[in-house]
């Protein structure tokens, strides 16, 4: 019974904090809002707080009041939070160059099919008529020209499967 009183006391201690930690929104010296510390705490983990030098401080107050910002209280918003998805990468620029590869993967395996493929030669005779034709060949001559009801080319399908034309 003491186990589970002292369990459910430290438990709501933490419920109370994090709730506090949220309501907190955190300020740079010059008032300006910065990140929620959770999306911080996700994005500059490693980094930590940043360190303003006195200096720095000022000659930054100086260049906003010649152009007239920073002088009034800027409204304040409330804290954006939510978890961000892991890293592919230490690196935030690595991050993106690996989504996008893993994005364009497919793209790129049937572009590099396309290169290595066997052209087949112009036809020599066209067929105008009403969607799709295909010309057959047999052994890199044309045998025939045939009406298809869709295209049976592979890249072209795989790259419209999902959209309208």
């Amino acid at each position: 019974m003491i186990v589970r009183q002292c369990l459910l006391n430290r438990f709501q201690q933490i419920v109370r904090f994090s709730r506090l930690k949220s309501t907190i929104r955190r300020t740079n010296p010059l008032g300006i809002q910065m990140l929620s510390s959770k999306l911080h705490e996700q994005l500059f983990s490693s980094v930590g707080e940043p360190i303003y030098s006195d200096k720095n401080i000022e000659k930054s107050k100086q260049h906003l009041q010649q152009f007239d910002l920073g002088l009034k209280d800027s409204e304040i918003l409330d804290n954006i939070e939510f978890d961000l998805p892991s890293l592919e990468s230490q690196n935030l620029n690595e991050h993106f160059e690996i989504i996008a590869r893993n994005q364009s993967k497919p793209y790129v395996d049937l572009i590099y099919q396309l290169i290595k493929s066997n052209i087949p030669l112009q036809p020599t005779k066209w067929k105008y008529a009403k969607g799709w034709t295909k010309f057959v060949l047999n052994k890199k001559l044309f045998s025939g020209i045939k009406s298809v009801f869709f295209s049976s080319e592979k890249i072209f399908k795989k790259w419209t499967k999902n959209n309208v034309y």
